[in-house]
């Protein structure tokens, strides 16, 4: 069973799913928890594969996944009252298509919680961001540029990170060395510019035994004054000017890491490697680091830093 929080943290949704582990499920399940009490739960029961994507902030719609094959799927619209999905299925506005491909990396939410920004790549075509409005039933999707991941293996590499402020939305891929950059100030994404920069090509060793679906998830952070992105690929992490949207440093070039995150003060980048080891690199000066073990049980990601409590 695994959960999400909505980005104002007021509504928790718990999955868990019935069928063999490695087939397609045959049926999901959903609880719906009120976190100002704790108590207060609804359950739902649907047949077949349904993903949780979302929640609204007023806790009245939860947003699915629904898997009409590995890669095919569609956006559903869960009523919460009345416990029903709604039939029309929500659509990208741009070509109105009843289906969309693709498999979901990741995503971040608008920091009004209004917007989910995922992004997802395709088998034969570009990745893309699919932009979805808490609201009301409105999907728009954006491509990016790059192949499928069936030509290359940079498609696995993409993440995505929103400004501080919430204005701008990055979409990078540290593999193939592209970045791209929206404009969400009214929620709905623009796509404004695309760059390329330099990057390393990775080694067999660094690659040998790494599942190339493990990238994408907090693989890219923006400093909080918005100047600066971070973002990993294949091989180490990459330091980015927003304005130029050029590579300006790298560190780690010998690990291959899965997920990065900044401290609240927005002084020190932790980044894991695929071995639990955690690199702690100073955002300023030379980008000094230092590494320590990740303990037990081996950690995969790091989903935020938070400074101690001191009594």
């Amino acid at each position: 069973m695994a959960g999400v929080c909505t980005q104002a943290g007021g509504w928790l949704v718990l999955q868990a799913f019935d069928g063999a582990a490695d087939a397609t499920p045959t049926a999901s399940h959903l609880l719906l928890v009120d976190t100002s009490n704790h108590i207060s739960a609804k359950q739902f029961d649907l047949k077949g594969y349904f993903q949780f994507d979302a929640v609204s902030n007023d806790g009245q719609r939860i947003y699915l996944i629904e898997y009409l094959s590995s890669s095919i799927y569609q956006v559903r619209d869960l009523n919460t009252v009345s416990g029903q999905l709604d039939p029309t299925v929500i659509v990208d506005k741009t070509d109105g298509g009843a289906a969309m491909t693709g498999l979901r990396l990741s995503g971040v939410a608008s920091r009004d919680g209004q917007w989910l920004y995922s992004v997802y790549i395709r088998e034969h075509q570009g990745a893309f961001i699919h932009a979805l409005n808490l609201g009301g039933n409105i999907a728009i999707c954006i491509d990016l540029p790059g192949a499928g991941y069936a030509s290359s293996e940079g498609g696995f590499h993409w993440s995505l990170a929103l400004t501080p402020d919430g204005s701008h939305l990055y979409a990078a891929n540290g593999a193939t060395g592209v970045v791209a950059d929206l404009d969400v100030r009214d929620g709905a994404p623009t796509l404004t510019r695309t760059s390329h920069y330099t990057t390393p090509s990775p080694s067999a060793s660094l690659l040998q035994g790494v599942e190339a679906k493990g990238f994408g998830a907090n693989g890219a952070a923006v400093t909080a004054d918005g100047k600066t992105l971070v973002a990993l690929g294949g091989h180490g992490v990459t330091w980015i000017d927003t304005a130029s949207l050029q590579a300006t440093d790298r560190q780690l070039i010998d690990w291959t890491v899965w997920s990065i995150a900044l401290s609240p003060n927005g002084d020190n980048l932790y980044a894991v490697s695929d071995g639990g080891v955690i690199a702690e690199v100073s955002m300023t000066g030379s980008h000094a680091s230092t590494t320590f073990s990740g303990g037990l049980g081996q950690p995969m990601a790091v989903l935020r830093v938070q400074a101690a409590q001191r009594s």
